[in-house]
């Protein structure tokens, strides 16, 4: 039988649970108890779905290695009990964990304003090209927000530890998708 990946993929790796649990909770996943109880099952879904597109085309696999490859980075020292990301994570999470609603500002405030500056000029807004530069400039206003809320909030090591879980969570893609853009 031919293999569907998008519809195939989450029959083989099946930890929809994990990704519900998150979506009902909003920003509470910086929460240090949910993060680390399920640090081991997200790396696992990760490598589960790497090794699932491993079949499809190449494209979609160096696609969603690129995608995941820092988020399971940050995941993998989460979950080792000597990492000083864990050790910082437990100690400013509990202060970022209380900024919900300030993390959601900066997402809603990212968002209206690249949908302001597309609207003014008249963007192609189905381009791939277009997509990945969107999804770069929101991704930088939101960090350059939330950044700037945890320290106001949470103190300045906290925002360094926020902008070292942002960074290398998404670095690959920001190396491979964002780093030749003037934004």
């Amino acid at each position: 039988a031919e293999v569907i990946c998008s519809e195939d993929i989450h029959i083989v790796c099946p930890n929809k649970d994990i990704y519900e649990i998150f979506s009902e909770s909003s920003f509470s996943i910086l929460k240090d108890e949910m993060l680390i109880k399920h640090c081991r099952d997200i790396i696992e879904d990760i490598e589960c779905k790497s090794n699932f597109l491993l079949s499809c085309q190449e494209q979609s696999h160096s696609s969603y290695v690129t995608m995941t490859n820092g988020i399971k980075g940050v995941f993998t020292d989460m979950c080792n009990e000597t990492s000083s990301l864990r050790r910082d994570y437990l100690l400013h999470g509990p202060c970022m964990s209380n900024q919900t609603e300030e993390y959601d500002e900066c997402l809603l405030n990212s968002i209206v304003s690249v949908a302001h500056d597309e609207s003014e000029n008249f963007v192609d807004k189905m381009s791939s090209k277009k997509i990945i530069e969107r999804f770069c400039r929101l991704y930088r206003l939101f960090k350059d927000c939330a950044s700037t809320k945890t320290r106001e909030n949470c103190g300045d090591a906290a925002a360094d530890h926020f902008d070292v879980l942002m960074t290398r969570a998404i670095q690959d893609l920001q190396n491979a998708k964002c780093s030749y853009l003037d934004i």
